[in-house]
């Protein structure tokens, strides 16, 4: 878990508000759910958010989901309050009720505390539903709301060099590869990272 004094860098109402966020429903049975305090009383969504941090392959591609030996809920509990101080906000994706994915958005002020300036975007799948489309259908809804509803012009997205899989999946939604000489790679993988823009001001969603 990453050690910021938000309360020195206190922004809500300049990127987002808490209320912004919202839960967003698409193919009958899926849909993205803002993580928020409701998450704390529901035991479940404790439990499965806890398995995803003993996976080794979410904690490489969202690094800032390690608990470093916390507790569940008080890393849960510091999410929240990074959304209301507004650095950056985390959606679920769900099947039902159960959780099967999850996106970070950090805004550029939390995107500052690391070196950089931009929005950006992380995500995950859990590994045994990888492939089945579930992040390609819940990944232009989400862009859609980030454009129209938070206003978002340009978003980046960083993957390691050689993953095809996560190349291709954001070449999908118009993500291409710019320069990358301004990241900080934080995640102890020896692979060169790559940075990639989706500029959402050219793209119409239907």
């Amino acid at each position: 878990m990453d050690k910021i004094n938000i309360e020195k860098i206190k922004c809500p109402g300049k990127y987002f508000s808490y209320q912004d966020l919202k839960t967003i429903t698409f193919s009958g049975v899926l849909s993205l759910c803002p993580l928020d305090y409701s998450v704390l009383q529901d035991d479940n969504d404790v439990k499965v958010l806890e398995m995803i941090t003993q996976d080794e392959s979410v904690l490489k591609y969202i690094p800032g989901f390690n608990l470093n030996g916390g507790s569940m809920m008080k890393f849960l509990s510091y999410g929240c309050l990074k959304a209301e101080y507004g650095l950056s906000f985390s959606y679920l994706l769900k099947y039902n009720s159960m959780i099967i994915g999850l996106f970070v958005i950090d805004t550029p002020a939390f995107s500052e505390l690391h070196g950089g300036h931009d929005w950006m975007i992380s995500f995950c799948v859990f590994k045994p539903l990888e492939g089945r489309g579930l992040m390609s259908a819940a990944m232009p809804n989400l862009l859609q709301y980030l454009k129209t509803d938070i206003g978002v012009k340009q978003i980046f997205a960083v993957v390691d060099e050689g993953n095809e899989r996560s190349a291709n999946f954001l070449a999908k939604f118009c993500f291409n590869k710019v320069d990358n000489s301004n990241i900080f790679w934080s995640n102890g993988n020896k692979s060169k990272p790559i940075r990639y823009c989706c500029d959402l001001e050219n793209i119409e969603f239907v």
